[in-house]
């Protein structure tokens, strides 16, 4: 039964590789790729570029934090997969997920790019469609290094305020401008070791009372053209190459960040 399982694992993620290879082209390409494959999907180069964010994801998420020295005491706070991409493909990607876009606007008043908020790290996954396994080694994943020690990078916000308090901010709620947050005592935050502190606890809180917290998640996918001139004539909007980048807040941690896990 196990067996059958892994076998049926196995050919969904060739078919899937097929279908990505087939059309990673076409959400790097213009107007031509763009007709050649509207034909075969509607929804082909949203498709692709879903399965291209995908895959450099599955590959950032695997490679090590560097470790923190005294040379460079800030940690990493953000990780960013960049792609090239044509706007079509944002839009439909968008369209497919049922995503809401924000259009931004150059200095003229031209619509000049794209912007899609999430209201946190589990829901930017679910769009790139990754499976339990992906989503569960997007979200946490530690490293053993020569010395001994582990570093793990999760997938999560962590905020410190002036005063020193810290949050890990779990997800907002845009409607009622709360945010879904866990905290602990200042000394273990600070020294970045979860296990030698009080439980985290989570709580439910008015982004207001969190001072300095800003009210948009930092999870976010943006698109701007990379020409602004020399459009292909026939072309579209949709036909204008860009630079696609998807964010992520991430807090890397000295140890196996156990009691950390269990908020994602």
């Amino acid at each position: 039964m196990e067996r059958d399982v892994l076998v049926n694992e196995l050919a969904a993620k060739l078919d899937s590789v097929q279908r990505d290879l087939m059309l990673s082209k076409a959400s790097l390409s213009g107007l031509s790729a763009l007709q050649d494959v509207m034909s075969m999907d509607k929804w082909a180069l949203g498709a692709a570029l879903q399965g291209c964010l995908r895959a450099l994801l599955m590959v950032r998420v695997k490679a090590c934090p560097p470790r923190r020295t005294a040379r460079t005491k800030r940690n990493q706070s953000t990780l960013t997969i960049d792609h090239i991409a044509v706007c079509g493909a944002v839009d439909q990607l968008a369209a497919m997920c049922r995503l809401e876009v924000e259009s931004t606007r150059s200095a003229g008043g031209r619509v000049d790019g794209r912007v899609i908020h999430f209201p946190g790290c589990r829901a930017a996954l679910s769009m790139l469609s990754c499976s339990a396994s992906e989503t569960a080694a997007s979200l946490c994943h530690s490293f053993g290094r020569k010395d001994g020690t582990i570093s793990t990078r999760l997938l999560l916000e962590r905020y410190a305020q002036q005063d020193g308090k810290v949050w890990y901010i779990l997800e907002r709620n845009a409607t009622d401008g709360t945010a879904a947050v866990a905290r602990r005592s200042e000394r273990s935050d600070a020294v970045l070791q979860p296990s030698t502190g009080g439980p985290l606890v989570r709580a439910t809180l008015s982004i207001m009372d969190i001072p300095g917290l800003g009210s948009s998640c930092p999870v976010v996918l943006r698109w701007s053209p990379v020409a602004r001139h020399g459009r292909p004539a026939g072309s579209t909007s949709n036909d204008v190459a860009g630079r696609v980048s998807l964010v992520f807040p991430v807090c890397v941690v000295e140890d196996a960040g156990t009691d950390l896990q269990a908020l994602l």
